[in-house]
């Protein structure tokens, strides 16, 4: 171990960290593509010691993310499995609990605003409707229930096939 790998991978990561927060997963696979002759011992005790710092926080992280992807529209869902992909901790974030967000009123005002002026009165329209809110991670029942008040607020029958 030298002191000039060490030195370099702090830095890097001081670099990286003064951007945005990053899941210490995230920091290491970047010193890792970034140092490519460096010790893999090297970089993780580098981690390990901003963490100890509290330089660089798993917790702090998650929270910046989910608060950001809930800013975006995300749900519930779409914002966990992308935590998860970084290597967050999801047990610790409570700020994506039913009680904290109303999602489905999120969910409503993403569909007011992609569907303004648009009947869903198609089956097809209602399908892409419900895709669309299916893939920025709302669960089925916030979907549905979403689509119901979206057609009941445009004077449009609500359908047994929801």
């Amino acid at each position: 171990m030298t002191e000039s790998d060490a030195a370099r991978a702090r830095r890097l990561a001081m670099h990286l960290l003064a951007r945005r927060e990053h899941s210490a997963q995230e920091l290491s696979a970047k010193l890792h593509q970034r140092l490519k002759g460096v010790d893999v011992a090297v970089i993780e005790g580098e981690i390990a010691r901003l963490t100890a710092a509290g330089l660089q926080s798993d917790q702090r992280f998650a929270d910046n993310f989910s608060r950001a992807r809930v800013g975006r529209g995300y749900g519930p869902q779409r914002i966990v499995r992308e935590l998860q992909q970084r290597g967050a901790d999801v047990e610790k974030l409570a700020d994506l609990s039913d009680s904290t967000h109303d999602w489905r009123a999120r969910a409503l005002d993403l569909l007011q605003r992609r569907y303004a002026g648009k009947s869903l009165r198609e089956p097809s329209e209602r399908a892409k409707a419900m895709a669309y809110l299916y893939r920025r991670g709302y669960s089925g029942d916030v979907v549905r229930r979403t689509i119901e008040t979206f057609l009941a607020t445009q004077g449009q029958p609500i359908e047994e096939d929801l």
